[in-house]
């Protein structure tokens, strides 16, 4: 399987796995997920920057499975890392609802966008010349429809076509990592409309 739809699969089955895990009515979970998470990024950096002078057991398999070659030299597990920062952000700061769309924006607006823009895309946008009209509408739709579960069709499709818009501009010109503004943005898009 190419290394990308690997990548975009495993994007998608973590942001369902998270709302999921935020969405549990459990006084253990409310008290304690941000915790976890931040104890799960705290644990990734610090694995992140020790594989990449030894190779540790299963976290270097890992990465040679799902990662980028470049983000393996320069800041393995970059993805994960911004995507779980990005989440721990959204969840701080949205409610449940509001957090838990703006997750699944990224979990499907993003992988879509990038899987049928690569491989059913032709048309160029005009924002950013590598990005694909094709993959954009796709991404879309997906962050509509999922989102739409937690905050309304009308608010999941404005908060993901501004989301996946700016996405398409490609906002790492500016250093700004996708998997991080996309759920912040997209949350702060849904807290306005709410």
């Amino acid at each position: 399987m190419d290394l990308e739809v690997k990548r975009q699969i495993f994007h998608m089955i973590v942001g369902v796995i998270i709302v999921f895990v935020l969405n549990i009515n459990s006084d253990i979970v409310d008290k304690y997920f941000e915790i976890v998470l931040l104890i799960i990024i705290i644990t990734g950096l610090f694995l992140s920057m020790v594989s990449k002078r030894i190779k540790i057991p299963v976290f270097s398999d890992l990465l040679k499975e799902f990662d980028r070659k470049s983000d393996i030299r320069e800041f393995p597990g970059k993805g994960p890392f911004y995507y779980l920062v990005g989440v721990y952000f959204t969840v701080m700061i949205f409610s449940t609802d509001i957090a838990s769309a703006a997750i699944l924006i990224l979990a499907f607006g993003d992988s879509i966008s990038h899987l049928i823009g690569k491989y059913f895309g032709k048309t160029k946008m005009i924002i950013h010349p590598e990005k694909l009209l094709e993959g954009t509408i796709a991404g879309i739709i997906a962050a509509t429809l999922f989102s739409s579960i937690f905050v309304g069709i009308i608010s999941g499709f404005i908060a993901s076509t501004i989301t996946m818009f700016i996405e398409a501009a490609e906002l790492e010109y500016f250093k700004i990592d996708d998997n991080f503004f996309i759920p912040v943005l997209a949350g702060l898009i849904l807290s306005i409309l709410k």
